[in-house]
Formats: structure tokens, C-alpha cells, sequence
């Protein structure tokens, strides 16, 4: 799994989200002509931050999803309860996470239709 990394990526705040969706509404909104223009150059000066914002979310989920099969891993080692059963509390991330990547220890372990997610 590769993990992507932003070095100088800072995190959006839900004010500055709403502030791109009102700037790229806002060139819905004008009619074609002079205005127009303007007001589309202003709302696509925010797509390098949504790029990143893009970046950091994805590096994120991939964190989660690396420490959430680690921790499947752990629990199959154990041995104690399957993580795959219905009442084990693994039951959750198992019905989120996609199936790991062949030659992945769970993948060989673990039944494939346990994996009920979707990759991004």
C-alpha cells in the first residue's frame, strides 16, 4: 500500500470549505461576460488548497485503514473470537474496510466476503 504524504499540507477548516462552495457557487450564479470571468478566476485560485485537502484526507484514511488491519491482525492471532463473527466488535470495521491486497496475511486468513467496502 502506498501512503501519500503532503509535506506542507494544513488542514481546511469546515469555515474555509464553506467559503470554496460559496466562491464556485457564486460562478454559478453570474451570467457570461466580464463578471463572469473574474469571478471564476477567484474560485478556481482554491483548487491547489482542495487538492491538498484531497491528499491529506486520502493519507489519512490509508493511516486508519493500515492500523485497523493491524489491529484485525492482532485479534486473528489471538485467536480468541473470529473478527469476522457477528458479535465481535471487528464485525464493524470488517463490513467497512475493502478487501486487503493479495499476499496480505488477512486476505489469506480471513473469508473474502467478510470485506463488504469499497476502495476510494
Amino acid at each position: 500500500m502506498t501512503v501519500l504524504t503532503v509535506p506542507s499540507a494544513r488542514r481546511m477548516t469546515l469555515d474555509q470549505i464553506d467559503g470554496v462552495r460559496a466562491r464556485f457557487e457564486a460562478t454559478l450564479r453570474v451570467a457570461p461576460g466580464e463578471d463572469f470571468y473574474r469571478v471564476f478566476v477567484i474560485s478556481s485560485a482554491d483548487v491547489p488548497d482542495l487538492v491538498n485537502e484531497i491528499y491529506r484526507l486520502r493519507a489519512r484514511f490509508q493511516m486508519l485503514e493500515a492500523a485497523c488491519r493491524a489491529g484485525l491482525g492482532a485479534a486473528v492471532e489471538e485467536d480468541s473470537l473470529y473478527p469476522w463473527a457477528l458479535e465481535s466488535p471487528w464485525w464493524y470495521v470488517t463490513d467497512e474496510l475493502p478487501p486487503p491486497p493479495s499476499g496480505h496475511y488477512l486476505a489469506e486468513v480471513m473469508p473474502a466476503d467478510v470485506w463488504r467496502g469499497e476502495p476510494l
